[in-house]
């Protein structure tokens, strides 16, 4: 999912946009089926990875 959210003024003035975007990557999608376990028998790693990226961009000056 991608999210614009606007445009805004830096602290020197500077014009910047901002976006937000997330996704979820499923290990066995790239053949990483592995578990690492504890003692437990607790995993270790999940089968998901979620990752958020939260991005400014500014014109180059």
């Amino acid at each position: 999912m991608t999210q614009y959210l606007g445009l805004g003024n830096g602290v020197e003035g500077e014009t910047r946009a901002a976006c937000r975007a997330t996704t979820e990557l499923h290990r066995e999608d790239f053949t990483l089926t592995w578990q690492t376990m504890l003692a437990r028998g607790i995993a270790v790693l999940g089968p998901s990875i979620k990752i958020d990226l939260d991005v400014q961009i500014v014109p180059k000056g």
